[in-house]
């Protein structure tokens, strides 16, 4: 059979009874539109001809399907939505196997799980991430995980979000083999391979591990044991819920429990939250007045200014050759509290003074604030902008004023905790009610007691924190809105199901 094209995104073609279907949609094969209408085109080709013994479905480019196309998550979703085609290929009487590069995500694990086996490349990543988003894996990923590698396992990879690799993946089973060579002749051999064994090995038609009172037992044991991870998000529990169907009923019955958990969560506060920060965090990391043609430099010289905690860590992190401040690429200002241009002006090279401030006051945070004055030049910005990313960070660029951005809104929470700790409420009170809305610590430190739901004292506090942030973009320090929630839920404790002041200050009008 001659290639015939799809959408221009997929081709298929038949050599020696394997029909090979590939997408190549850069920059990551997202399962948008075009793909999954060429996915659904080829695969009804490819199951209708004769000459098809079998099929192999990849990827061109950098990667196998990345994960659906999440721009489409705003409105309806076209048909072929990924259900439609999955049920495609659990119908197929020929079997299909996927050829697995790169990072196989979200909608693209789960169109290789429904798939009858599955080939991967020795330095591939496979993961269900959508738990980030505030979400839960939509299109059979519930009910397939947890039959083809057991219910604990799935509830690992589903409720911690985190990827595995090649080596894991095959250790629990949710890969038939890691390709040592080339990874298509691979999954073709293994094609010709279970053709000769006849029907196709369905993973619906899988029983799950544990059924009844030890999975009730299993559930209950993995609710204690991730406690933190339940408190405040929704998206956990409804996976958790989502998982125990698959337990107790029959795959379709339990993929439309599946769908009916997916849709609370996507009309969910949380979700919204979450799906908020994701998209901007890839907008933080975007400075408009910074060309293209400007590039950091490699390996850069730095002079840390303070002998401080804030200056000690960063130093450690930066872990760059030191030059005297005169001398250095980068002279860096570690506390958020000193405004750049203030230090520019009495610096020999006005353009290498950029703030850097790794927040130190909650643990495991992923931000990197960036201060600009306004002598610091494009390269200086360029290589902070590296340098975050070598940290695996995620930056956020502000005018290089005092207090930055986290800095300042969490000194004008504290002014109003201040005032209601005169009005005759108590430190630990607020503190008890601030990690009660679901910070990890008090404004004036860990709370010294059990958390408590306290509007009333929560209110004017969140008030006093939504108008500093709406004044830090109203003076352009922050380059937008999303930027100082990106800021304070990566860097300052915000809760992420919360989205940030600004996404509250929104959805609030």
């Amino acid at each position: 059979m001659a290639e015939t094209l799809a959408p221009s995104v997929v081709s298929d073609t038949v050599r020696d009874g394997i029909a090979l279907i590939v997408a190549d949609s850069p920059p990551v094969n997202a399962l948008g539109f075009a793909v999954r209408s060429g996915l659904h085109e080829a695969l009804g080709r490819a199951i209708a001809a004769d000459a098809v013994e079998a099929i192999v479905i990849a990827c061109d480019g950098r990667t196998f399907f990345a994960g659906a196309d999440i721009a489409e998550f705003a409105g309806l979703i076209p048909e072929p939505g990924l259900n439609r085609i999955y049920a495609r290929m659990d119908a197929s009487p020929k079997p299909i196997v996927a050829a697995i590069h790169g990072t196989a995500l979200g909608g693209g694990l789960e169109l290789a799980l429904a798939c009858h086996y599955r080939v991967v490349a020795a330095d591939a990543k496979l993961g269900l991430p959508e738990v980030q988003l505030g979400l839960l894996p939509g299109a059979g990923g519930t009910q397939r995980t947890p039959r083809l590698i057991g219910v604990a396992a799935a509830l690992e990879l589903m409720i911690s979000g985190q990827p595995v690799d090649a080596a894991r993946a095959k250790a629990i089973g949710l890969v038939d083999d890691v390709a040592g060579g080339d990874l298509r002749e691979a999954a073709i051999a293994l094609a010709r391979r279970v053709t000769a064994e006849g029907t196709p090995r369905r993973t619906r038609d899988r029983s799950p591990d544990v059924t009844g009172d030890a999975a009730e037992a299993l559930f209950a044991r993995f609710r204690a044991d991730h406690e933190a991870v339940f408190t405040g998000f929704k998206a956990p529990g409804h996976i958790l819920r989502a998982i125990e169907a698959s337990t107790r009923l029959p795959f379709d019955e339990g993929r439309a429990v599946e769908q009916v958990l997916f849709e609370e969560l996507m009309e969910s506060d949380e979700s919204l939250a979450q799906r908020h920060i994701f998209f901007a965090e890839r907008a933080a990391a975007k400075v408009p007045a910074l060309g293209r043609d400007v590039r950091p430099l490699a390996n850069p010289s730095v002079a840390v200014l303070g002998e401080d905690e804030r200056a000690d860590a960063l130093r450690n992190a930066l872990a760059l050759p030191s030059a005297p401040e005169g001398e250095a690429d980068l002279v860096v200002i570690a506390d958020p509290a000193i405004q750049v241009d203030a230090v520019a002006a009495r610096a020999a090279r006005p353009e290498a003074v950029v703030a850097l401030h790794l927040p130190i006051e909650v643990a495991g945070n992923r931000l990197l604030e960036i201060g600009r004055g306004t002598r610091t030049s494009d390269v200086a910005l360029a290589t902070a902008l590296a340098l975050a990313r070598r940290l695996g960070r995620v930056p956020v660029v502000s005018a290089g004023t005092a207090g930055l951005i986290g800095t300042r809104v969490l000194a004008a929470g504290r002014v109003a905790a201040e005032a209601l700790v005169g009005e005759g409420i108590s430190a630990s009170a607020i503190d008890r009610a601030m990690t009660g809305y679901g910070f990890p610590s008090g404004l004036f430190g860990p709370a010294g007691g059990e958390a408590v739901d306290d509007a009333a004292i929560v209110r004017p506090l969140l008030a006093a924190m939504v108008e500093e942030s709406a004044r830090i973009v109203e003076q352009g320090v922050a380059l937008r809105a999303s930027d100082v929630d990106v800021a304070m839920v990566l860097g300052f404790g915000w809760p992420a199901w919360r989205g940030g002041p600004l996404f509250r200050a929104e959805r609030a009008t």
